[in-house]
């Protein structure tokens, strides 16, 4: 799995489309965030595994309630949110590109309706889509995340 790029939308202290582009260049292979501390650093780490695990990111991430958890991750005063993670994964010797992106609207009776799609070389793909949990646990299980999806504080 090579990371390209995260977008996340209306997410934590990130108001509207905001994109992190990673390198992929065999010289520069690593991409390093840093900021003042409230400034995100945390939330973009965090949201790997958001967008990868959906609810089952609940042991990494420590909270009790999905929803509410999604609630106070969407910016204040807005009603939706999302997350999109683009990865290239090696398939049968071809190089294919995976965009994974989860959204979140709030409804007006305060509960949240998530919805989850795959594109893969630019197609949506639906029966990935609903199989995702179990799709994704063949890339990067869950229990493994911690070990590749860590906060280096």
């Amino acid at each position: 799995m090579i990371l390209k790029e995260l977008t996340l939308y209306n997410v934590g202290v990130f108001r509207g489309e905001n994109t992190i582009t990673f390198s992929s260049e065999s010289l520069k292979p690593v991409t390093l965030i840093g900021g003042k501390n409230g400034s995100g650093k945390t939330t973009i780490l965090e949201s790997f595994l958001l967008v990868l695990y959906g609810n089952r990111s609940r042991n990494s991430l420590n909270f009790n309630s999905y929803s509410d958890h999604l609630q106070d991750l969407i910016h204040k005063n807005e009603d939706e949110a999302s997350l999109t993670l683009k990865f290239d994964r090696q398939e049968l010797g071809e190089t294919r590109e995976y965009s994974v992106k989860r959204s979140w609207n709030l409804r007006e009776s305060d509960s949240i309706k998530e919805d989850l799609k795959i594109h893969i070389d630019g197609e949506y793909d639906k029966s990935i889509s609903k199989s995702w949990p179990e799709y994704v646990e063949q890339i990067l299980p869950e229990s493994l995340s911690g070990l590749f999806i860590f906060d280096g504080e």
